[in-house]
């Protein structure tokens, strides 16, 4: 069966316009009108050269409703530079939820994020969503996921300064 991840991790180097997409970048949940989300939640979204993702969430040790889970990883792919000066990008990661006395089940996860890099380089949004499979299900193909949940984030490139 053809994965369904992106052909991240690829052979073909970054197009060049797509390098200001490199680096790791602090984000923020944010409500429709921008707010902070509730519960307040952060990640760390890191976009290598070689095209892998990664993703580190304030989250990982487990909020109201969810299990705690490991940091994700997988390809993203740089749909290039726009009219205005974004770059957009796709990153598919996966991840695995930990056992808990109330959910005792660990879960594979596919974290689907698409997201926009702004004209100066320094401003990433974007949305993700979060589909929960049990582990002997294929998240990369034709399975449904178990549940699924959706956010959107606003973040800033982190630089060494």
């Amino acid at each position: 069966a053809a994965s369904a991840l992106p052909a991240g991790a690829q052979l073909e180097p970054i197009a060049p316009e797509c390098a200001p997409l490199v680096g790791t970048f602090l984000t923020l949940r944010v409500t429709e009108t921008g707010a902070p989300a509730d519960p307040l939640g952060r990640s760390l979204i890191a976009l290598t050269n070689g095209g892998h993702a990664f993703m580190s969430d304030s989250a990982q040790g487990g909020i109201a409703g969810y299990q705690p889970f490991s940091d994700a990883r997988g390809p993203w792919i740089c749909h290039g530079a726009q009219d205005d000066g974004t770059i957009t990008f796709k990153a598919v990661m996966i991840d695995f939820t930990y056992p808990t006395e109330r959910q005792p089940d660990a879960l594979v996860v596919r974290v689907e994020t698409d997201g926009t890099l702004d004209a100066g380089g320094l401003v990433l949004s974007g949305e993700t969503n979060v589909s929960f499979y049990p582990l002997a299900s294929d998240p990369l193909g034709g399975d449904a996921p178990s549940s699924s949940t959706r956010y959107t984030f606003t973040g800033h490139k982190v630089l060494a300064q």
